[in-house]
């Protein structure tokens, strides 16, 4: 059963999103990747499933970060990142629940029209997905 809470999060593109914010998207890439890292024990950073997960799961977050940001400071903004980051992921989650439930009463794959911006997931990622939630900072 889906998990209440928002609609799956459909990426838009707002008015002070532009090409040159490239080089700063990766900046805030790498930043997840050194906290998801940071948050994780060895034997999850060593699973290999959660190594090849890493990637998809950190741009999908990244992604929403970009479209929920009301601009460029607000994006950028590391001590707010933890609390973001954990945001997406609850959308990523939310999405992947509602893509499942949809498709275990439709029969079709998805049962939802296809969104823009993040591609439909397999509908067992859900359970890997739990496990990337961040740690509450100590």
């Amino acid at each position: 059963m889906p998990r209440p809470g928002p609609r799956p999060y459909e990426c838009v593109r707002r008015a002070w999103h532009s090409e040159r914010h490239q080089p700063m998207r990766g900046t805030l890439i790498q930043e997840l990747f050194r906290i998801v890292g940071d948050a994780h024990s060895v034997d999850t950073r060593s699973n290999r499933e959660w190594q090849e997960k890493l990637p998809v799961v950190v741009l999908r977050a990244e992604e929403i970060l970009y479209s929920k940001a009301n601009s460029e400071t607000e994006y950028m903004e590391l001590g707010t990142l933890w609390e973001r980051a954990n945001d997406a992921i609850d959308t990523i989650i939310r999405r992947d629940d509602d893509a499942a439930a949809a498709s275990d009463s439709s029969g079709s794959e998805s049962g939802l029209p296809p969104q823009k911006g993040l591609s439909q997931p397999a509908p067992q990622q859900p359970e890997l997905l739990l496990e990337w939630h961040l740690p509450p900072l100590t």
